[in-house]
């Protein structure tokens, strides 16, 4: 069962691996869910212990479904879905300079390993590390020599 604690908090059961998930949501996500909460769960649409699993699937199937055909209106060349939205976040994380071990926790990962080859190391990163060596030799370019 998904839960807000303290108000600001996220908190739930990982299917994969049993582990609890806890942490902090940002003020626009609060917002949305204290706007179409219902009752003691934070997704009332999942309601049933028994039936969670499968309720969460039809769900995301057809959420996915309004997915493709909104990103066939709007003329979006690539398959987007529920699990996109967990990547982007992921690699704007990332992009962000929010670490790859607290991306990896929030997304309930064991390895970090699994988060690295889940966001495909940001080319961005790479290039950011590699401009720092004109600032540590003081030079504006690779191959300019005084």
């Amino acid at each position: 069962m998904i839960q807000i604690r303290d108000g600001a908090r996220v908190e739930f059961r990982a299917a994969k691996t049993n582990d609890v998930i806890s942490f902090k949501l940002p003020g626009l996500a609060l917002e949305i869910i204290n706007r179409y909460q219902g009752g003691e769960y934070v997704f009332p649409l999942l309601k049933g212990r028994g039936r969670l699993l499968n309720e969460i699937s039809a769900k995301n199937a057809y959420a996915n479904k309004v997915l493709k055909m909104l990103a066939k209106k709007a003329e979006i060349p690539k398959k987007i879905s529920m699990h996109t939205a967990r990547h982007t976040w992921a690699t704007i994380s990332l992009s962000n300079d929010i670490t790859t071990k607290v991306v990896g926790k929030i997304l309930g990962h064991k390895d970090l390993k699994t988060t690295q080859i889940y966001t495909n190391i940001l080319d961005k990163r790479k290039d950011a590390a590699i401009d720092k060596w004109d600032d540590i030799l003081g030079c504006a370019h690779p191959y300019s020599l005084p």
